[in-house]
């Protein structure tokens, strides 16, 4: 995880969250290669997945989440490594709970992740359709630096 993807993501949470506390949060990609989220979400019920064990991860594999169990789906610098980001946006869409809330922060510019594979980059707009993907509705998006970032609000 990048410095700017954890400043976007305490920056959602003070603006969607500040009010909250005990929030089901599921950080999916949360494999701690230099960082993670999780002391971000110290007011809440915060769980890492990624489809490697590792540190920082709780669960292991999407077919170890609970359907429709999180208010909040966090996908920060994932889905560039996803071969297909249709599908991974199926499963953060799947396990959000009706109402709940996608975090969702890609790159945007060349510069080759540390962590392979590392297949995309994004735009404003491609990050609109990986939350279509999701299922989500747009709630606001943007562009920061070398990120795009945009939140999602499920029917």
């Amino acid at each position: 995880m990048h410095d700017s993807s954890r400043k976007l993501v305490e920056a959602m949470i003070l603006y969607y969250l500040s009010s909250k506390t005990g929030m089901a949060v599921l950080d999916v990609g949360a494999l701690d290669v230099n960082g993670t989220y999780r002391g971000l979400f110290k007011e809440h019920d915060y769980t890492a997945m990624d489809i490697v064990a590792g540190p920082n991860v709780d669960i292991v594999g999407w077919e170890n989440i609970e359907p429709q169990a999180y208010d909040v789906v966090v996908c920060g610098q994932c889905a560039e490594h996803a071969e297909n980001t249709q599908l991974l946006m199926q499963d953060v869409g799947g396990a959000c709970k009706p109402g709940g809330l996608i975090f969702l922060v890609v790159p945007s510019r060349a510069q080759i992740e540390h962590r392979k594979p590392d297949y995309w980059r994004f735009t404003k707009e491609g990050a609109c359709k990986l939350l279509d993907y999701a299922g989500a509705a747009v709630v606001e998006n943007g562009e920061a630096g070398r990120d795009v970032w945009a939140v999602g609000r499920m029917p």
